[in-house]
């Protein structure tokens, strides 16, 4: 039976959204089992006339463009449709499978998608990590050096993976040198606090409770920069059959970040009520942010190769060497969006 945690299926504008709660539930239920569910709801509030363009994302603070542009009317629910998700995995899924048109995913997340098969673009950088991420770990370890051979908790994620590679490396050591543990953010206070791990690669708003606890940051994001990105991708299909909602996206996002700056405030009270945090949270996370113009972001996509598809090719040959794709990856370029950033000039 389905927990009767379901309060936003199938609203006047077509979203569904979940809890924190609920987010923790779900991610415990098994992957097929979710997948179906999500199907579900999916079909059941699709219209009968042209299908609106579905965008998955988790309920992070850190899509804040998103969930303020839904908020503030700039989406037409009519042809955008934001879709929250209890994870990043649910989202690769749908996406994989074609439920959903696009996605916000780490740049990692999408070349995990193109190496099971998916044609994706990328049409949105939506932000840098920049000491969002981080590893902390108990007050006695001082360096990454002396956590050889200690349990380290992260998430099955591809962007903790990443972190917690790219920060042993930076000390020589691999994740060969330590005891990996498997460990959802919202868990891994109780694992430190009960000795279970010496070490978290954690994020805002998870990593305040840790540092709170007596942790120390031994590394973060800022020291990879451009390594650990947000990107909105569509699938090959979608870019061409959907180019107007498309089109729609990309301006909405951008006047969802013009309403951040002007009026910060009520945004971040938008963004906390989406996600389940508070307003003081959502701005914590905020800061350890970059979030690119649109001129900057256009300028990355542009060209061939782009500057992210080299972005992609550098972390493609990390994930490579970490084990996190196939040793026989084929890159494809994700980033040749000229049609569309002419039509947003």
């Amino acid at each position: 039976m389905i927990p009767p945690l379901l309060p936003g299926v199938c609203q006047s504008a077509g979203i569904f959204y979940t809890s924190e709660i609920y987010g923790r539930i779900m991610r415990r239920i098994v992957s097929t089992f979710v997948g179906g569910v999500l199907a579900l709801v999916l079909a059941g509030c699709s219209p009968i006339q042209d299908e609106p363009l579905k965008i998955g994302a988790i309920a992070w603070d850190g899509y804040a463009p998103l969930f303020v542009a839904e908020r503030i009317g700039v989406f037409d629910a009519r042809s955008i449709k934001l879709v929250t998700m209890p994870s990043s995995t649910d989202v690769l899924r749908l996406l994989e499978t074609g439920l959903i048109d696009a996605g916000a995913v780490t740049l990692g997340e999408a070349l995990t998608a193109i190496s099971h098969g998916t044609k994706l673009r990328i049409i949105l950088i939506m932000d840098y990590s920049n000491g969002a991420d981080v590893l902390v770990a108990r007050p006695e370890f001082r360096t990454i050096a002396s956590l050889k051979g200690k349990p380290i908790a992260r998430e099955p994620t591809v962007i903790a993976a990443v972190m917690l590679s790219s920060a042993l490396a930076a000390s020589g050591l691999s994740t060969t040198d330590v005891k990996v543990r498997e460990i959802y953010a919202s868990d891994q206070l109780k694992a430190f606090s009960d000795g279970k791990v010496d070490a978290a690669v954690s994020y805002t708003p998870y990593s305040k409770a840790l540092l709170a606890a007596g942790g120390k940051v031994l590394f973060d994001s800022s020291a990879i920069p451009g390594t650990i990105n947000d990107v909105l991708v569509v699938r090959e299909d979608a870019f061409v059959s959907k180019a107007k909602s498309l089109l729609e996206l990309v301006r909405g996002f951008y006047k969802a970040e013009t309403f951040m700056q002007i009026q910060p405030k009520a945004a971040r009270g938008y963004v906390a009520a989406k996600t389940g945090t508070s307003p003081e949270s959502v701005a914590e996370t905020l800061a350890g942010l970059r979030l690119p113009t649109a001129a900057e972001s256009m300028e990355m996509l542009a060209g061939e190769p782009s500057k992210i598809d080299l972005l992609a090719q550098r972390l493609a040959k990390t994930m490579v060497n970490s084990g996190l794709l196939p040793a026989d990856f084929q890159f494809a370029a994700m980033g040749d969006v000229r049609d569309l950033n002419r039509a947003m000039e």
